[in-house]
């Protein structure tokens, strides 16, 4: 079944127009906050009702009360680690940037290698494979042992360990695909 769309306007607004739009998203932004915190008092509510009407003990699911007393009493602990929390999640972050930066190094690579032809996709492919072998932790123990301990020598090492992983998965497809 074919659609067809024909579009009249040339969909040029002028700028006080664009203006107005983004204020009528303001009552839309207001709604959905209230909405959210509407949903976050019914969750709390779900879970209190859920943990006393089902009699659930408390050592497997507490009421929200009890979670909020030991917040409260547990608020200078929970305040000396919330930093070393805050790295470690940046971290996490960062790491899923090497994947990203390993892919950005190995998409391009496994196209060019399928355009080389025979001999400069053999040669990719080779050496592609011949990285893949060499183990995580060989990898990550030279990174580190060439660097330090630390953030930016894992960001390195999860891009030597993600390019011939993507390079070959890249070309492979490329090559399938023609």
């Amino acid at each position: 079944h074919p659609i067809h769309l024909v579009v009249t306007d040339d969909l040029a607004r002028s700028r006080l127009t664009v203006f107005f739009r983004l204020l009528l998203v303001i009552p839309h932004l207001v709604w959905l906050a209230l909405w959210g915190i509407a949903v976050w008092f019914a969750v709390i509510a779900a879970w209190f009702a859920i943990v006393v009407g089902f009699a659930v003990p408390n050592y497997l699911a507490p009421t929200p009360f009890e979670v909020a007393g030991v917040i409260w009493k547990s608020w200078p602990l929970l305040a000396r680690n919330l930093w070393p929390t805050l790295q470690e999640s940046i971290a996490g972050f960062a790491l899923g940037n090497g994947l990203a930066i390993a892919t950005a190094i190995g998409l391009p690579l496994g196209i060019l290698a399928t355009r080389l032809g025979h001999v400069g996709s053999f040669l990719v492919s080779t050496s592609a494979f011949v990285a893949r072998m060499v183990p995580t932790f060989a990898v990550m123990a030279l990174v580190m042992s060439l660097t330090s301990i630390g953030f930016w020598p894992a960001v390195v090492g999860l891009v030597l360990l993600g390019v011939p992983t993507v390079l070959l998965n890249t070309a492979t497809g490329v090559r399938d695909a023609d």
